[in-house]
C-alpha cells in the first residue's frame, strides 16, 4: 500500500497536482475500481483453477499493454504482503 501512495504522489507531481494526498482510503477505492488483484501460477496446490488464472494472466497482459516496464511492481517484492 505504502508503494501505490508514494507512486500516486509522484504522478501527481508530475502532471502538476497541488495539495494531492494519497491516503489509504484513495488508494483502496483505486484498487476496487480498477479490479487490481494478485494472479499467480506459482506455488499452487492440487485445488488451483490453473485455467482461470491463465486467463486472468492473459487479461492482464492486455491490458497492460504499452504500460511502461519500470510502472508494473512486483508486489512480492514491493513489500506489499508483508504482516
Amino acid at each position: 500500500m505504502a508503494l501505490l501512495k508514494e507512486r500516486a504522489s509522484e504522478m501527481a507531481v508530475k502532471l502538476g497536482g497541488k495539495g494531492f494526498k494519497s491516503s489509504t482510503g484513495y488508494i483502496c477505492r483505486w484498487v476496487k475500481r480498477h479490479d487490481d488483484c494478485s494472479t499467480c501460477l506459482v506455488r499452487t496446490g492440487a485445488s488451483a483453477d490453473v485455467a482461470g488464472s491463465a486467463a486472468r494472466i492473459a487479461k492482464t497482459r492486455e491490458t497492460l499493454r504499452g504500460v511502461p516496464p519500470r510502472l508494473i511492481f512486483n508486489t512480492d517484492e514491493t513489500g506489499l504482503l508483508y504482516r
